[in-house]
């Protein structure tokens, strides 16, 4: 099995505003009257491109409060997940790390994993983590502008 995991903001989707925990915590931060979010058409052409059979796994450092927006707005986009992994609450863990090991233990038939993220912080902290499953293949992709 092999998975395909990908951010939301700045991976999939530009964001038109800089980035704020605070605000892109808040309903407002994806209204689509107020702000236009294009797609990022590199990794959009990667995502149409991948096989079926593939997990296709949203990991965002959005919380869960705006999850029904996040996936909306993708959804529009004919972008959809078959898991989605977001922040529990305002003080919830933020390591895409550990989402990832959670993730690695629900789906332990895992052969290959690959993931897309436009901060090198957290492809540092998947790198890590996946340490711990000598098994699977890694490919971390930074996202660039």
């Amino acid at each position: 099995m092999e998975i395909s995991i990908f951010d939301f903001d700045n991976t999939l989707v530009e964001t038109p505003y800089p980035e704020s925990i605070e605000y892109m915590d808040q309903d407002e931060s994806l209204d689509e009257n107020k702000w236009t979010f294009k797609p990022q058409k590199e990794i959009n052409k990667i995502y149409e491109d991948l096989p079926p059979s593939n997990l296709k796994v949203l990991l965002t450092n959005r919380i869960d409060v705006v999850q029904e927006e996040v996936v909306s707005l993708l959804k529009k986009r004919g972008i959809t997940f078959d898991e989605h992994m977001f922040i529990k609450g305002r003080d919830g863990n933020r390591s895409k790390g550990d989402r990832l090991k959670r993730l690695l233990k629900k789906y332990p038939e895992a052969k290959k994993v690959s993931f897309w993220d436009d901060k090198q912080k957290h492809i540092d902290d998947m790198s890590e983590k996946s340490k711990e499953f000598n098994d699977i293949k890694f490919n971390f992709n930074l996202v660039k502008k």
